[in-house]
């Protein structure tokens, strides 16, 4: 599986040569409300996903998704019937994705499945960023994840939409973690998604021409005959998924459990008065870094107590580690929670992580790594008695003893230099503060510490299969090599 994941990343990676200096860059958005907010701290995958379907159903105008990846999986499947049964009694429908996601996933919402949501259903598709002749300029991807309901709730976090983000992937599923908003801050929130919306790189994408008088004029020769099956095979799936063709078994099981789900008690609603949201959009100039990223690096610099970080991957950019280091050296406490090799689901990432983590450990920093296995008292998973892998993938951290963010940024170069990122910042509000790192604290149940040398080996080789090991290894040096662009 890892093989699926990392390759296509590598790839695009090693080809890619570092950015020039003034290319399309970000700009910030940046807002604070002082007021009252529902807010729920979503940590179960299939709860999230019962979530976002009960916040559709609620939809009377209008709904905005925002996501890096949408697979055509059963997840998929459900949110799309969803959206189509509000799009039937009028609601306008706008769905963004990031184009470079059909990179590196098995089964990507393809242009057949858009097109047909557009003609039948007026369900808005669009891409972002789909000129990948251009490699400088296809290195900056929409990363934002998020689901707006009538500018009045949303839902941002980690997840994107996937089987593997809520749960139910039978092999390899993510801890993550999403927050629920409902207040006066959901209208400054709509103002970027229709900035994103909007932006000149966001476009429909045709769905792919028949290639016979296109790419090839004889069907019966070879190469034009593998073309036209390879198209008629990618219409036929669109169209199984768009019918749930596929809804047996286990699948089947599921979604008979999500008919009977009851929400009620399944997260437990918090409040924060100063809640701020922070975004990077499209903007013309020199690229200056993250809006995102530049206030999480603030905000961990001025902590003079502790700092909880949940990434699924650490990576310090090179010229940002030894003041990183020289703040460890001060005698904070700061506490990580990543993803070990056996855990993770990029690669090249983890071998550059593994490379500075001695170094990061010395400064004082304090490691716990994801073991691969299901937390104690992780709530609703009807995957807990099927025998798969699970991995961090949550982008949360708690500063000092008032403030906390949820985002959908990773502690690394990418989100801080590359990605357009979005965050909400709880401020002056020990109890959301306290909730969210209840929550970080509780899947420490499924992590490991490493202090030494020996630990950090270890920690590498067990429970990995040799050949993740060889890779993970000849990734060593590219990952240093091309650090600036993981």
């Amino acid at each position: 599986m890892f093989f699926r994941k990392f390759l296509p990343i590598f790839l695009f990676v090693f080809f890619s040569a570092p950015l020039p200096a003034k290319v399309e860059s970000r700009e910030s958005f940046h807002t604070t409300t002082i007021a009252e907010h529902r807010i729920e701290i979503l940590e179960s995958g299939f709860y999230s996903l019962l979530k976002r379907l009960r916040m559709i159903q609620r939809a009377k105008k209008r709904i905005d998704m925002e996501y890096y990846i949408f697979q055509s999986d059963l997840s998929g499947y459900l949110v799309l019937q969803a959206l189509i049964e509000k799009a039937r009694h009028g609601v306008r429908v706008r769905i963004l994705l990031d184009d470079a996601s059909k990179l590196f996933i098995r089964n990507p919402l393809s242009p057949f499945t858009a097109n047909y949501l557009k003609n039948h259903h007026g369900i808005e598709v669009k891409y972002y960023n789909t000129n990948i002749a251009n490699l400088h300029e296809y290195q900056r991807r929409n990363h934002r994840k998020l689901i707006s309901i009538d500018e009045s709730e949303i839902m941002i976090g980690g997840r994107n939409i996937g089987d593997d983000y809520f749960d139910i992937d039978p092999s390899y599923n993510y801890l993550d973690r999403d927050i629920w908003v409902k207040g006066p801050i959901v209208k400054d929130v709509a103002k970027t998604i229709d900035i994103m919306w909007n932006a000149p790189q966001s476009k429909p994408i045709s769905p792919p021409s028949h290639p016979l008088g296109v790419f090839c004029d004889d069907e019966n020769e070879p190469f034009c005959h593998r073309l036209v099956q390879e198209w008629k095979k990618g219409k036929m799936d669109s169209a199984r998924f768009i019918r749930g063709e596929f809804l047996t078994g286990k699948r089947r099981i599921i979604v008979d459990a999500l008919k009977k789900l009851d929400d009620m008690g399944l997260s437990r609603g918090v409040a924060c008065n100063r809640l701020s949201f922070i975004s990077d959009i499209p903007g013309i100039g020199l690229a200056n870094g993250s809006t995102v990223g530049s206030e999480v690096l603030k905000r961990i610099y001025r902590s003079k107590d502790e700092v909880w970080i949940e990434s699924p991957y650490f990576i310090v950019k090179r010229q940002n580690q030894k003041k990183f280091k020289h703040w460890l050296a001060r005698g904070e406490k700061t506490y990580l929670l990543t993803n070990t090799l056996h855990s993770t689901d990029n690669l090249i990432a983890t071998a550059n992580f593994y490379s500075h983590l001695e170094g990061f450990i010395r400064s004082g920093l304090k490691v716990s790594l994801f073991d691969g296995s299901l937390p104690d008292g992780y709530p609703l998973s009807v995957t807990q008695q099927w025998n798969g892998r699970w991995g961090g993938h949550a982008k949360s951290i708690v500063f000092d003893d008032d403030s906390a963010m949820i985002g959908t940024n990773n502690f690394d170069p990418r989100s801080v230099d590359l990605n357009f990122e979005m965050a909400v910042f709880c401020d002056d509000s020990p109890g959301f503060r306290n909730a969210l790192l209840e929550k970080m604290k509780s899947r420490l149940s499924s992590t490991y510490s490493v202090t030494t040398t020996q630990q950090i080996r270890n920690s590498y080789r067990k429970d990995t299969s040799l050949l993740k090991i060889l890779a993970f290894h000849f990734l060593r040096f590219p990952s240093l090599l091309f650090e600036h662009l993981l």
